[in-house]
């Protein structure tokens, strides 16, 4: 008689023990799945903080009218260093009143070539590059007029400047 008893207190001591295990491994799953969310949101910042550290500023520029080549002296102000071999140079080139002078579209803008050669390597912080961007297919650009350009790299703000032929 007394064997009758012990049945239900035994069904509540396993109902307790598998409620428990239930709970220990929906904790295990979750704790987890935020500590490889966590983990992947931390690395996601530290690349936005990189990329948005990344500058460039123009030191100097010259341009060869017999070529029709753009010489810009680049000099990475921000802290991390911009690889060269990723850079695609968009950019736009205007005269004095506005005009689009080199124009893809409605966006008022192009991609220029920048030789293989010169566009290559890293600019460390603080270290200065020379590139040179090919404005030939711009079309014609008459001798003594001034003309802005505006060229935006994958990583940095715009650089911008004025130059003469």
């Amino acid at each position: 008689m007394n064997e009758k008893g012990m049945t239900p207190l035994i069904a509540i001591i396993l109902l307790m023990v598998m409620t428990i295990a239930a709970g220990a491994g929906a904790y295990y799953w979750l704790t987890n799945m935020q500590e490889r969310t966590q983990m992947t949101i931390e690395h996601q910042h530290g690349e936005l903080v990189r990329e948005s550290t990344a500058s460039l500023a123009i030191i100097s520029h010259y341009f060869n009218s017999s070529e029709e080549v753009l010489e810009l002296d680049i000099q990475n102000t921000g802290k991390v260093s911009v690889n060269m071999r990723s850079v695609r140079i968009v950019g736009m080139l205007q005269d004095l009143n506005g005009n689009a002078v080199c124009a893809a579209g409605n966006l008022n803008s192009t991609n220029f070539y920048c030789s293989p050669s010169v566009c290559t390597g890293a600019i460390f912080p603080n270290a200065i590059k020379r590139i040179k961007v090919n404005v030939s297919e711009c079309g014609t650009l008459n001798a003594g007029e001034m003309y802005y350009y505006e060229f935006m790299f994958e990583k940095g703000a715009p650089i911008s400047g004025y130059f003469s032929k």
